[in-house]
């Protein structure tokens, strides 16, 4: 399996943006694993997923920036309380999409 989800991760805290992240990362990782002799859906989901699950700021996720601020109900203190574990969770949840794309046969 290439090591793509911790630096689609690490990207994500960078930039912050969702869709930046995705337009940059998505690309060159589904050509190497096109050239790996995978399917490129393998990870282009696998990027997805890093992605929409992920977030340590209100920033790095629109619907969760709607709720923050000096008006709303949390800030970047709670979203970070609840992000840090999100961010152990999402890597749980991505070796549970490998296997199970085992399973499935779209990677060997």
């Amino acid at each position: 399996m290439p090591p793509m989800p911790p630096p689609t991760i690490g990207i994500h805290m960078f930039l912050g943006s969702a869709l930046a992240v995705m337009s940059i990362v998505t690309p060159p990782v589904v050509a190497y694993a096109t050239e790996a002799g995978w399917s490129g859906l393998f990870p282009a989901l696998l990027v997805y997923t890093a992605v929409q699950i992920h977030y340590l700021l209100p920033f790095q996720h629109v619907t969760i920036l709607f709720g923050a601020g000096q008006a709303c109900r949390y800030g970047s203190n709670e979203t970070l309380k609840y992000g840090l574990p999100l961010t152990a969770l999402t890597m749980l949840v991505l070796l549970l999409e490998v296997a199970w794309w085992q399973v499935a046969g779209l990677i060997e």
